[in-house]
């Protein structure tokens, strides 16, 4: 399970508020560490919202938008990459990542 500390209670913030815009339920629950990632097509949809959430912050930092009260989107989002990569690395699920991050790529979401 994602579990996220005080310290990182800002990125846990910003997972949640972007989960939400997405609608998913299940991420949403992940990422309030009630979840666990036990599947690889759970581990690749985790992966795949963060890629989409990432999107959204970085929409959100251009604007200079403030989200739930996080101002430094960059910095809280590096530390959920953190979290969610390390959490699936550790389980195992390091090809579920790398799948979910070539597909963004692809899409052009980096150019």
């Amino acid at each position: 399970m994602i579990e996220f500390s005080e310290h990182n209670r800002n990125a846990q913030v910003l997972a949640l508020h972007y989960a939400r815009s997405l609608g998913d339920d299940y991420v949403v629950a992940v990422m309030f560490s009630q979840a666990e990632i036990a599947t690889s097509e759970e581990a690749l949809r985790v992966a795949a919202c963060f890629w989409e959430m990432t999107d959204l912050a970085v929409a959100d930092d251009n604007a200079e938008r403030t989200v739930d009260g996080v101002d430094d989107l960059q910095f809280w989002m590096y530390k959920l990459f953190n979290q969610v990569y390390g959490y699936l690395t550790k389980a195992g699920f390091i090809d579920e990542w790398k799948q979910a991050s070539r597909e963004q790529y692809q899409e052009g979401s980096y150019q």
